[in-house]
């Protein structure tokens, strides 16, 4: 189905070097125009170093203990004329014995382990050239790169704005893409995308699956577009519109998670005066199989989401109702999101159950100090189609910031199952890191 593609990250390239060859060649038919040759040579250097201990324990599994190192070397150059480039390397090694702990059941001698999915891989995480104008609002970008959701529900989270990564696992999901900006008007903000190829958090050295076969394929492929359209007048309510046309290819895993998610939010923050600020969010989708869906697949899901809270000086208090339907044991999926971030640290409902999930969820978030922050949250699960319990979770972090470049961490989650004999996810989990992130 794919063979005959050129992949745009292979685009991404040449157009990162043809663009450097371009500005010298400029350079040197242009001696008095200033800026070309240091664009180049005059760029920004980023490194980043991520130290973390892991310890994952699940209730018929045995402990998994990881002792992970990432570490990013990424160049930007300066713009030139609305363009610049940036391309990133990245290796993930473990300190200690990588059968201590279960690498997304990719290393046989540790299957009967928690899964820790942290596998050694040194790679091309991203590259790709950038154009912007700052007069009409538009951005464009071709290459490996993240792209933008703002709940990570459906897609990744990053901005143009910023090289810094917050995805959660060691090697995050990086994507062939080809995207697209624009702010006509104040408050509009469009932006599309174009996917040919997925780059999953298992690393390409140690992808032991084909692309799209099974669940720990490094790999897959897509010819899938993103379209959101967001208007927001004020901070006080915003509006997006977006559509996630997903298709994966081939391959078990990627045909049964295809799909076509058409949906809407809105959210904004009110200020009610003596530093009380209200914040709200509502979010709706509808899920259809498509023609990349798995050829018995037939359903229509629906997901929502409320969600309201509260912040004061330093704290701030959160209640939201997630609802995943399920529909003949297809669950609205979102592949490419970041689930980590949503149901739960423990990583029980990374992938929906066949009978839907919906999760009740308060969080509070506080400063003890200008420099230590802390978050706990509480989920209480049910599926969607019984209604029956599947259990509750406790979540705990908190970080201490040294500086501008340096952040120390402690992070817990605890998932306790149901006891029903017919829970899916009947294994109660806990997991805990320490971590250290350093950036340059």
């Amino acid at each position: 189905m794919y063979p005959e593609r050129i992949h745009i990250v292979n685009a991404g390239v040449w157009c990162v070097i043809l663009g450097i060859c371009a500005l010298c060649g400029a350079a040197g038919a242009q001696d008095d125009e200033p800026g070309l040759v240091d664009a180049l040579v005059d760029g920004d250097v980023a490194v980043n170093l991520r130290l973390r201990f892991e310890h994952a324990d699940t209730s018929s599994l045995e402990t998994s203990e990881a002792l992970t190192i990432r570490t990013r070397l990424g160049y930007g150059t300066k713009p030139y004329k609305g363009f610049d480039a940036y391309v990133e390397f990245e290796d993930i090694t473990s300190l200690n014995d990588t059968d201590n702990y279960n690498q997304a059941r990719t290393n046989p001698e540790a299957q009967e382990k928690t899964v820790i999915p942290e596998l050694e891989s040194t790679e091309l995480n991203k590259v790709y050239l950038h154009f912007a104008t700052e007069k009409d609002g538009i951005a464009a970008r071709v290459g490996r790169q993240r792209i933008l959701s703002g709940s990570c529900r459906y897609i990744p989270m990053n901005t143009y704005g910023t090289r810094r990564n917050i995805v959660w696992r060691q090697n995050e999901q990086t994507l062939d893409a080809a995207t697209f900006r624009a702010k006509p008007l104040n408050g509009v903000d469009i932006f599309y995308a174009y996917v040919d190829n997925i780059y999953r958090p298992f690393g390409q050295e140690n992808g032991t699956e084909p692309p799209g076969e099974k669940a720990n394929a490094a790999e897959v492929r897509s010819d899938t577009h993103m379209i959101n359209l967001r208007y927001a007048p004020f901070k006080e309510l915003g509006f997006t519109c977006f559509a996630y046309l997903v298709d994966l290819g081939d391959g078990e895993f990627a045909a049964q998670n295809s799909s076509d998610t058409f949906g809407m939010d809105i959210a904004g923050n009110l200020d009610l005066g003596d530093e009380w600020t209200i914040h709200y969010v509502a979010d709706y989708a509808r899920q259809f199989d498509n023609d990349a869906t798995t050829p018995d697949a037939d359903f229509t899901v629906d997901y929502y989401k409320v969600g309201a809270g509260a912040s004061v000086d330093m704290a701030r208090v959160d209640l939201s109702y997630e609802l995943l339907e399920s529909d003949n044991g297809f669950p609205f999926r979102s592949f490419m999101a970041t689930p980590h971030k949503l149901n739960g640290w423990a990583d029980v409902f990374a992938i929906t159950p066949d009978d839907g999930l919906a999760d009740l969820s308060g969080r509070l978030l506080w400063k003890l100090l200008p420099s230590v922050t802390g978050v706990a949250k509480y989920h209480i699960f049910r599926s969607e189609n019984r209604d029956e319990p599947y259990g509750r979770e406790l979540d705990l972090l908190i970080r201490k910031s040294i500086g501008e470049h340096l952040s120390l961490s402690a992070k817990y989650a605890s998932y306790s199952a149901d006891s029903r004999a017919d829970n899916p996810v009947a294994d109660d989990v806990s997991r805990l890191w320490i971590y250290m992130d350093a950036f340059f």
